[in-house]
Formats: C-alpha cells, structure tokens, sequence
C-alpha cells in the first residue's frame, strides 16, 4: 500500500506541473496576441487612412524617424514596419 501511495503522490506531483505549464504557457500566449492585437490597432487605422485618400508616403526626417523607432519595443516589429514604411518616398 506505501508503494501505491508513492506512485499516486508522484503522479499527483506530475499532474501539477503540468497544469502549472499549461497556466504559463497560456498567460505567454494571451501576452503575445495582446501584442499582435496592439499592433494592428495601430495598423489598421493607417491602412485605413491610406483608403480614405491620405498620404501614403509621409516625409519625415531620418532623424525624426529614428527616435519614433527607439521608442518602439524590440518586441514589437509590426510596428517599426508600419512607422518605417509611412517614411518612404515613393519616387
């Protein structure tokens, strides 16, 4: 009977870790399509103002776009890319 109450304990041992990676792995997943929502938040109402007849090609200086991409998380490229691809010139 000890033996089997030393396989149930680990088994119940296991069954936690288990479910405490399924926890973290959920939370991670909910964290990165926050971020992926947050960027198309921000995408959708520049590609909407591109329909609308707004500039596509905004000039702005490399200075200026520098510093809007240092403050852009790394983990963010959706992102960098739109606020880059607003500062082409389309000649």
């Amino acid at each position: 009977m000890g033996l089997e109450l030393a396989a149930l304990d680990e088994r119940e041992g296991l069954l936690r870790k288990a479910r405490d990676n399924d926890v973290l792995a959920f939370e991670n997943r909910q964290r990165r399509d926050g971020q992926s929502i947050a960027a198309l938040e921000q995408i959708i109402p520049a590609l909407e103002n591109l329909l609308t007849g707004g500039k596509a090609f905004l000039q702005k200086a490399t200075q200026d776009i520098k510093f809007a991409l240092n403050r852009i998380p790394e983990n963010k490229p959706l992102t960098a890319l739109v606020e880059v691809s607003t500062t082409f010139d389309p000649e």
